[in-house]
């Protein structure tokens, strides 16, 4: 095979909390989108990597904050940012979730829909990504959204394969 170089930004140890990870990863990240800016956080890796547990998604009671993963610290996190101005920040947040999974795409918080519903991922001729046909949900508090959070990981696929 062809040898490839890859660099890193961080690496975590075995043995890093939760916490290190989001303080590392995202933390800065949440900061730019309250001045404006978009951000992104994806997991990619193969199957039994700790996706999963990273991201939080799939926990139902949290014991402290080194368990809770970082898509449940964004969500308190931001809730907490923009709750800290009520007289001047004003907002409306909803949330969405969906999945792709063998190039299949599902909206998880309307799994009574079926596999075929019309969501496609579109990009604008001016650059911009859209999921069109997708479910969003509004959330007046960080505790309805990890509702959302919580609906839509009951949906998830998950398949046996031989890494577990």
């Amino acid at each position: 095979g062809t040898r490839r170089a890859f660099a890193f930004d961080l690496v975590f140890d075995v043995d890093s909390t939760q916490t290190e990870v989001y303080d590392g990863c995202v933390a800065s990240l949440l900061d730019g989108c309250m001045q404006g800016y978009n951000a992104t956080i994806l997991a990619y890796g193969q199957t039994g990597s700790g996706k999963t547990h990273t991201m939080g998604t799939g926990q139902a009671q949290l014991a402290s904050a080194d368990v809770e993963g970082i898509t449940p610290k964004v969500i308190r996190n931001s809730f907490a940012l923009l709750l800290q101005n009520p007289e001047v920040v004003h907002f409306k947040a909803s949330c969405c979730y969906l999945e792709i999974y063998n190039e299949d795409i599902r909206d998880l918080l309307q799994p009574s829909s079926g596999h075929k519903q019309g969501i496609a991922i579109r990009e604008t001729p001016d650059g911009v990504i859209q999921v069109v046909g997708l479910h969003a949900e509004e959330c007046a508090s960080d505790a309805e959204m990890l509702r959302c959070l919580h609906d839509g990981s009951v949906q998830r696929t998950t398949g046996a394969t031989l890494m577990n």
